[in-house]
């Protein structure tokens, strides 16, 4: 596995109607976030942008930049309903009782 792909990936459809992208890897995510038809500005975009790029060069870990990707997602409304969680976010939803 290369060092910068993801735990679990990231599901995003661009429709609902359309098929489910699944990104790998902050090489991934950055593709993607580069080919955004959207406004490519703002700073969820650019964290997520910084955060994927800074995967690339080592200077943060590839999970820092699937929690980027993945706010992205949530705000543009791309993230697929049927999403995984990764081992650490499964932990977190657990609620003590």
């Amino acid at each position: 596995m290369d060092a910068t792909h993801f735990v679990v990936p990231v599901r995003v459809a661009m429709a609902a109607d359309e098929h489910i992208l699944e990104i790998y890897s902050a090489e991934d995510a950055l593709y993607f976030l580069q080919k955004w038809p959207g406004k490519q500005s703002g700073p969820i975009y650019q964290g997520a942008f910084d955060a994927c790029f800074g995967a690339l060069s080592g200077l943060n870990h590839p999970e820092e930049a699937r929690h980027a990707f993945i706010r992205f997602a949530k705000v543009e409304n791309i993230i697929s309903p049927d999403m995984a969680l990764a081992p650490d976010e499964r932990r977190a939803a657990v609620r003590p009782q």
